[in-house]
C-alpha cells in the first residue's frame, strides 16, 4: 500500500478516535455533528482499507501465493477471494 493511502488512514482513524473523544466528554458542538463527522471519517477509512485489501489479494495472488493461504491472511472466504480475482485488477479508482 503507498504511504500516502497509509498516512491517510491513520489521519482518518485519528480524527474518529478525536471525535469519539468529543463525543464521551467535554465536546465541542452538537453530538449529532460529531456522530456525523466520525461516521463519515470511519467510513472512507474504512474504503481505504477495503481497497489495500484488494491491492494486496491482488498482488499475494500475482506472486504465485495458493489461494488458501490468500484467503486466510486476509479473513476472507476463499470465495470472496475468487471473486475479487475475477473482477480484474482494480485502478486507483476502485
Amino acid at each position: 500500500m503507498p504511504a500516502e493511502q497509509r498516512f491517510l488512514i491513520e489521519n482518518l482513524i485519528s480524527d474518529a478516535e478525536e471525535q469519539l473523544q468529543q463525543l464521551r466528554g467535554a465536546q465541542y458542538g452538537k453530538s449529532v455533528d460529531a456522530a456525523r463527522q466520525l461516521l463519515s471519517n470511519l467510513g472512507r477509512a474504512a474504503t481505504l482499507v477495503d481497497q489495500a485489501l484488494i491491492e494486496t489479494v491482488w498482488a499475494a495472488a500475482s506472486a504465485g501465493v495458493p489461494l488458501e493461504e490468500v484467503s486466510q491472511w486476509a479473513g476472507l472466504p476463499a470465495e470472496a477471494v475468487v471473486e475479487v480475482l475475477a473482477s480484474g485488477p482494480q485502478d486507483d479508482d476502485g
